[in-house]
């Protein structure tokens, strides 16, 4: 016999031994002693045959102890579909938990964040697909169960395992986030409560006030620049950020040109203003400030809704690399 050969013969004989050896102890009181005295041998036999190196007597034994398993302990062996079946079962569960505690993939549709992340809306249709820490800031359970790509579905109670977490986000991060809608109206320039909207997933989303069905923007999950951190004062001025006064000398922020916004227009970053982010929520823009719909506009982001950190860009593959 060839080299590969040989090999293949000793794997598969190894692969016979350690299943009838599971199957013959999970099922040793139902067999006759017969049967039993019968798996004994071959399975001393084969042993002996693997550590002599004999392959032809490998192979003889390997041949004799599939037989006996086959007829002896046929009623214990999965069948075909059984053992697919599972396995998928098993992959399809780890893949849920995954999703739902460690890390999830998204994708970009806009130029919110560009040069940083590139939004398929300006990259012919495919921008980068990224791949996002869950674990960092506390795995969360599903907020959401229902029909994938629809709004048909029902909210569910959220829990966040805190005391798992690594960290709380800072200054720098990407963060990826559910979008805090239900504390105002884009087209409406005073704030509303979340009790002045229906936000049950598969309901209507129209703003009570002007009518805007800009709230579609409630299914969807933003990812932006994390800038401003509980309890912190900022101001934007001449293009930098400000916290409590002192300039934000990151390169990741200060080297990008932050635009304020006329008041009519959003929420917070008006020339001159100074404004606080609340405890426990956080300021996150964009890094195309020209072109991006963010806290100056909507708010700030609870940490409840924060689904995780921005790591690695996966697809396209020239854009392959860690994300900064």
């Amino acid at each position: 016999m060839s080299f590969w050969s040989d090999r293949r013969t000793v794997k598969n004989a190894k692969i016979i031994l350690a299943t009838t050896r599971k199957l013959y102890r999970k099922h040793r009181r139902k067999l006759p002693e017969r049967d039993a005295l019968l798996l004994d041998q071959e399975m001393a036999d084969l042993k002996g045959a693997l550590r002599a190196r004999a392959i032809p007597e490998i192979d003889r034994a390997a041949d004799r102890l599939y037989r006996s398993m086959d007829r002896c302990l046929g009623f214990a062996k999965k069948s075909i579909v059984r053992e697919y079946a599972e396995a998928f079962i098993f992959a399809l569960i780890l893949a849920i938990f995954l999703r739902t505690f460690v890390i999830q993939l998204f994708k970009i549709p806009t130029g919110s964040m560009e040069p940083t992340l590139w939004g398929a809306a300006n990259h012919g249709g495919f921008g980068d697909h990224i791949v996002v820490n869950k674990f960092i800031y506390g795995p969360e359970t599903l907020d959401w169960i229902g029909i994938p790509w629809t709004n048909t579905g029902f909210e569910l109670p959220t829990w966040r395992f805190e005391k798992l977490s690594l960290r709380k986000p800072v200054r720098g991060d990407i963060i990826v986030f559910k979008f805090p809608f239900n504390y105002h109206c884009n087209n409406c320039p005073q704030s509303l409560s979340e009790s002045d909207f229906v936000l049950t997933h598969g309901q209507p989303r129209a703003c009570p006030r002007c009518g805007s069905r800009s709230i579609e923007y409630q299914n969807k999950d933003f990812v932006k620049r994390c800038i401003g951190l509980p309890g912190e004062t900022v101001e934007i001025r001449d293009g930098h950020i400000y916290i409590n006064d002192e300039l934000v000398t990151d390169p990741r922020i200060f080297n990008i040109h932050y635009v304020n916004i006329p008041p009519e227009r959003g929420l917070y970053g008006h020339p001159g203003q100074k404004f606080r982010v609340p405890a426990d929520s956080y300021l996150a823009l964009g890094d195309n400030s020209m072109n991006s719909k963010d806290s100056r506009v909507w708010g700030f982001v609870p940490f409840e809704d924060i689904r995780g950190k921005a790591v690695f860009i996966y697809l396209p593959v020239k854009r392959i690399g860690v994300i900064r």
